[in-house]
């Protein structure tokens, strides 16, 4: 019926992030720590920068003068504690940082995988390797402009890119799928 032969992208692997909204938090809370996190991490970042350009001012400013300043190493090891401190505040709290992470983990990268649905379940073939499962076993179904996503149960996910569909048509799919999962389709 529906056949989709796809090699991943980063495209493909953002829209999947999207939808999951992994590895980030859901709760009302989470998003206030978030931008906490991120502003507080730009301030010490800042701050460390500052003492930095502080520290480098005075450097060149005393070979001027003639005078000597010499940064001494508890100055120094403030500065780089600071910096650290700051960015540990916000890579973690970005979502380009995820992004990245993502796509420069993902092993996968360069091969070809193959879906096909029929009127009992779907197969995924990658390489060598087949794995049928059930309509059943879908948990969610997103749909943004460019994709399908099919999330299961065990937060796997899959992305079906709709310019990538070998046999049957994209815009039918997508009801076809809801009707056998029994599962509405969630617009990303």
């Amino acid at each position: 019926m529906f056949k989709v032969k796809i090699t991943y992208d980063k495209t493909d692997l953002m829209a999947l992030f999207r939808v999951s909204r992994w590895p980030r938090g859901r709760g009302r809370w989470h998003s206030i720590f978030q931008k906490l996190g991120l502003t507080v991490g730009a301030l010490l970042t800042a701050l460390a920068i500052a003492a930095g350009l502080r520290a480098c001012t005075y450097e060149i400013s005393s070979v001027f003068s003639g005078g000597s300043y010499a940064l001494n190493a508890f100055d120094g090891f403030s500065i780089i504690i600071t910096a650290a401190m700051g960015l540990s505040l916000i890579f973690p709290n970005s979502d380009w940082f995820w992004r990245w992470a993502v796509w420069k983990n993902y092993k996968e990268k360069g091969t070809e995988l193959e879906f096909c649905f029929s009127e009992d379940g779907f197969t995924v073939t990658v390489l060598t390797c087949r794995s049928d499962f059930s309509y059943d076993g879908i948990a969610k179904l997103y749909e943004d402009r460019n994709s399908y996503v099919l999330i299961l149960p065990g937060g796997t996910g899959y992305v079906l890119r709709k310019s990538s569909f070998v046999d049957g048509d994209p815009a039918i799919f997508g009801p076809w799928l809801s009707e056998k999962t029994g599962k509405q389709i969630i617009q990303a």
